[in-house]
């Protein structure tokens, strides 16, 4: 079975959370090629980067498996997050995007099988 995603906007609220950025930066898009890249430390950085694509990285589905706006497609961000200094693995950082998604965009996932 698929799993599908339906994803409602909210106000964010604050949460605690144990996989956390320790800072982020999220503005509106200045252009250029779409990218993500985690580098050591925990850090991320996705430039010209969709909140559907952010999506798709943190929960490792398709687009056909994600519902929401329209604007999640089109609009674009540039994000940096510092995390700690130590490596994490793909899984902690997909986490930590999760987290970062839930805190600065109010993302909530209900998850169907």
């Amino acid at each position: 079975m698929k799993k599908r995603l339906f994803v409602s906007m909210v106000l964010a609220a604050s949460f605690g959370f144990a996989q956390t950025f320790e800072v982020a930066a999220i503005h509106p898009a200045a252009g250029g090629t779409p990218l993500i890249k985690a580098t050591g430390g925990g850090t991320l950085s996705a430039t010209n980067t969709s909140l559907q694509t952010l999506i798709r990285v943190a929960y490792r589905v398709g687009v056909p498996q994600i519902s929401g706006p329209a604007w999640m497609a089109g609009t674009r961000f540039d994000i940096t997050a510092k995390g700690s200094l130590e490596d994490v693995s793909l899984a902690v950082m997909a986490l930590k995007i999760r987290n970062l998604l839930a805190e600065r965009f109010g993302l909530k996932v209900h998850e169907e099988s």
